[in-house]
């Protein structure tokens, strides 16, 4: 986490920045990367601890830290193959030409490695590796496909291939999505996140819209079955909840950690996209979502980079 924060510097637009502001910050940064990873916390009361090499859970400076850290790892571990292996040269061949694509984001990853390579770097190498750092890989899986195959009427995938995010990936033309859609395309199958209509005490209908709307939105606009359910429960809570004043009473409910914790995840997942908590979801909508618009799609060099500091 010292190294995350010392490198994260880079990102920083010093460009508008005069001298003293800009020395003045670099010390903030050696300050950080001395004490970030030991944190003296408030549990609740007079109780207090410390926290070492966390960060919040759900916070996009935590995703965006651990995507480096692990992504660090992953690193080292090919370049300690690499210089101990025979197979080193090809290594250090095919990573140099974009054949050993690594994806992270948090601590999910999805790594593609060459077949003729996977006996010095595949899921048990990278455990071992992780572990001489303290770090502990768990759930890893390797198939020879990165696509699966989906059974589009139940809803459910019967051939996996890789996930990440909680998300398997289809080709177009295997859930009838049109030629503007890109040719691959995410999917959530029915069973994996079904058990969230039923899930908690004391579910009233209010609670049930909400949640109808948001596993719409899980459904991609891909996963029709998914979002013909999620329609179900929508116009059936719907009916119930027209006859009070069901928005000002569900608003005046959100006092238990758990609705402000899942209200808040749906704001911060749809809400840019224009979502609302009581407007369902056409599938025309949702596949727009997957269509990139002025760059959204752009990475690498090519994406624009924000800068928060200096503007």
């Amino acid at each position: 986490m010292s190294l995350y924060t010392t490198e994260a510097m880079r990102y920083i637009n010093s460009g508008k920045m005069s001298a003293a502001d800009y020395a003045f910050l670099i010390q903030l940064g050696k300050h950080c990367g001395i004490h970030l990873t030991h944190k003296i916390i408030n549990l609740f009361g007079d109780v207090w601890r410390i926290m070492s090499g966390v960060m919040p859970s759900g916070a996009y400076e935590t995703s965006h830290g651990d995507s480096w850290i692990v992504l660090l790892y992953w690193c080292l571990m090919v370049a300690q193959v690499a210089s101990t292996s025979r197979y080193g040269p090809r290594i250090l061949q095919a990573v140099k030409q974009g054949e050993m694509p690594f994806k992270v984001y948090g601590d999910d990853f999805c790594a593609g490695v060459l077949r003729e390579l996977r006996s010095e770097i595949n899921g048990k190498v990278f455990m071992q590796s992780c572990a001489l750092y303290g770090a502990k890989l768990r759930d890893v899986e390797e198939h020879d496909s990165f696509l699966s195959v989906v059974d589009p009427i139940i809803g459910e995938v019967i051939r996996p291939g890789v996930v990440i995010l909680k998300r398997y990936f289809v080709l177009r033309d295997q859930v009838g999505g049109g030629s503007s859609l890109p040719e691959i395309l995410p999917f959530r199958p029915m069973s994996t996140i079904l058990f969230k209509l039923g899930y908690g005490l004391s579910r009233t209908y209010a609670d049930m819209v909400p949640i109808a709307v948001a596993l719409a939105y899980e459904s991609f606009g891909i996963n029709l079955a998914l979002h013909q359910l999620a329609f179900f429960f929508f116009t059936r809570a719907m009916e119930e909840v027209r006859k009070s004043n069901w928005q000002q009473a569900y608003l005046s409910s959100l006092t238990t950690t758990r609705k402000k914790t899942n209200v808040t995840k749906f704001v911060r997942k749809y809400m840019d996209e224009g979502a609302s908590l009581t407007v369902f979801p056409n599938v025309k909508k949702l596949q727009a979502m997957h269509i990139d618009v002025d760059g959204r799609g752009d990475y690498g060099t090519d994406a624009p980079l924000p800068f928060y500091f200096g503007c």
